[in-house]
C-alpha cells in the first residue's frame, strides 16, 4: 500500500498480486484515523484475456498455401477481441512459429510461401485493449499443403494448315490443369495406322502454331500435347489426342500456256492438261494481276475439263500476268507465269530510236523501237527517193519482235 498527500488528502493506492477470476466480488477496505476507522464495500471484476475455445479449420490449400478459418465466433475470456493473430510452422520441424497479424474484420486468412506436401501446425492467439491483453493461443489443427499438379492440356490440339508433307498445330493450350507456370511445351505425333514410336517436337512456350514437317502425303497422324513447369515432378501427363490427315500431292500444272489479248478488257488464257486421267473431281484455277498492282490479284475456275478461259473486266492498255493451276481435294502446282497486254484504248504513238546502218549501193538496215502495251500488231515502212512525190515502197512487219529490216534493191548514190 502506498499514500500520497495532495491538495490535503490522502489518496491510497493498493497493489495485489496473482489476482484470479475466481477473485471477483465484494472487497472491504478500511480507513483508520485518530478520529476513527470506517469500512465500504467495492466490487472488484477480474478481466482474462479472451482466447479462442476451437481450433482454425481448412479453407482451401494449395502446394504453397494455406487459406485459414481463423474459427473465433466462440472464445472464451473478455471481450471486445481488439486483435487476431495466426502462429503456424511446419509440424515436423524444431523451428520457431511464423506469426501473420489478421484484421479483426476478417474470418479467413491465408498462409503464403509454403512448403508443398508439408504439414504445418497452426493456431490463433486473440487480444484486447489494456495491460496483459494478449491470450494464451488456442488449440492448435494440423493442415497440409498440396503437392503440385504438373500442368496438362485441357482441350487437343486443333489443326491450323495442312499440305502433302506437313501438318500446321495450333497447340491449344490457353486451358490447361494442374499446377504452372508453364516452362516447356512439347507435340507427340506418329501415324495413327502405324506402330511407330512418338516423334517429339519441343516448342518455345511463345509460339501458338508449331509445323510438323517431313511427314507422308495422304497419311493420318495422332498429335498431342504435353506440358512442363519447372521443378521435381515437372512434366505432366500428354493432353488429349486429336487425328489430323496430311494432304495428297497436287496435280502438276498445265503445260503449253497461251495467253493472248481478247479485248481491250479481256485476254483469252488456254492450256493443256499435264496428267493421266484422275477419278478425283478437279477444278482448273487461274490467278491473274497486274505486276504494277499486285494487291488486286483476282481467281477464275473453270471445270477441270475444259482448257481455257476468258478473264474479263480488266483495264484497257494494262500488262497482266497470269498463271493456271488443277486442284482436286489438294491444290494443284501453279504454272509458270504467262504476261500479255490487254488492247490499247489510245492511238499508238510513232516508232523511236530509228537508225539506218550498214548502207552499200544498194542495200540499207533500219532498226527501230516500240513501247509495248499499245496493240500494236504492224510495223509498217514506208521509202521513196527523195525527190519524189509519193511513198511507192510500203513493207508490213507482222512480227512485232522484229525491230530491224534490210532495205534491198536501193539504187546507188541517191537520197532516200
Amino acid at each position: 500500500v502506498s499514500t500520497n498527500e495532495s491538495n490535503q488528502q490522502t489518496i491510497a493506492q493498493f497493489s495485489v498480486g496473482k489476482i484470479l477470476p475466481r477473485d471477483t466480488g465484494y472487497w472491504i477496505y478500511s480507513v483508520k484515523t485518530e478520529a476513527g476507522m470506517t469500512d465500504k464495500q467495492v466490487y472488484i471484476s477480474v478481466k482474462v484475456a479472451p482466447y479462442p475455445q476451437c481450433g482454425p479449420k481448412l479453407n482451401k490449400s494449395g502446394p504453397n498455401y494455406l487459406n485459414i478459418d481463423v474459427n473465433i465466433d466462440s472464445y472464451g475470456g473478455d471481450g471486445p477481441i481488439a486483435r487476431v493473430t495466426i502462429l503456424y510452422k511446419p509440424s515436423k520441424k524444431p523451428t520457431p512459429w511464423n506469426i501473420l497479424v489478421v484484421p479483426i474484420t476478417d474470418k479467413i486468412a491465408k498462409l503464403e510461401n509454403l512448403e508443398p506436401r508439408t504439414e504445418y501446425k497452426v493456431c490463433v492467439q486473440l487480444g484486447r485493449k489494456g495491460d496483459v491483453g494478449v491470450g494464451h493461443p488456442g488449440p492448435e489443427s494440423l493442415f497440409t499443403t498440396e503437392a503440385f499438379v504438373a500442368p496438362y492440356p485441357q482441350c487437343g490440339p486443333k489443326l491450323n494448315k495442312s499440305g502433302p508433307n506437313y501438318l500446321n498445330i495450333d497447340v491449344n493450350i490457353d486451358s490447361y490443369g494442374g499446377d504452372g507456370p508453364i516452362a516447356r511445351v512439347t507435340i507427340l505425333y506418329k501415324p495413327s495406322k502405324k506402330p511407330t514410336p512418338w516423334n517429339i517436337l519441343v516448342v518455345p512456350i511463345t509460339d501458338k502454331i508449331a509445323k510438323l514437317e517431313n511427314l507422308e502425303p495422304r497419311t493420318e497422324y495422332k498429335v498431342c500435347v504435353q506440358l512442363g513447369r519447372k521443378g521435381d515432378v515437372g512434366v505432366g501427363h500428354p493432353g488429349p489426342e486429336s487425328l489430323f490427315t496430311t494432304e495428297a500431292f497436287g496435280l502438276p500444272p498445265p503445260k503449253d500456256l497461251s495467253l493472248t489479248p481478247n479485248s481491250q478488257t479481256s485476254l483469252g488464257l488456254t492450256w493443256l492438261p499435264n496428267w493421266e486421267g484422275s477419278e478425283e473431281e478437279h477444278v482448273s484455277q487461274a490467278e491473274c494481276f497486274s505486276p504494277d498492282n499486285p494487291e488486286t490479284t483476282f481467281y477464275k475456275t473453270a471445270p477441270g475439263n475444259v482448257t481455257g478461259i476468258i478473264i474479263d473486266g480488266l483495264k484497257p492498255k494494262t500488262l497482266y500476268q497470269c498463271r493456271v493451276r488443277v486442284n482436286t481435294k489438294p491444290q494443284g502446282e501453279w504454272s509458270e507465269p504467262m504476261f500479255a497486254w490487254t488492247y490499247s484504248d489510245q492511238i499508238p504513238p510513232t516508232a523511236s530510236n530509228i537508225n539506218v546502218l550498214n548502207v552499200t549501193d544498194s542495200t540499207a538496215i533500219i532498226t527501230w523501237s516500240i513501247q509495248e502495251g499499245h496493240s500494236i500488231t504492224t510495223v509498217i515502212i514506208r521509202y521513196k527517193i527523195f525527190d519524189d512525190t509519193g511513198y511507192n515502197h510500203d513493207i508490213k512487219i507482222r512480227n512485232i519482235t522484229i525491230t530491224q529490216y534490210q532495205l534491198k534493191g536501193l539504187e546507188a548514190d541517191t537520197i532516200y
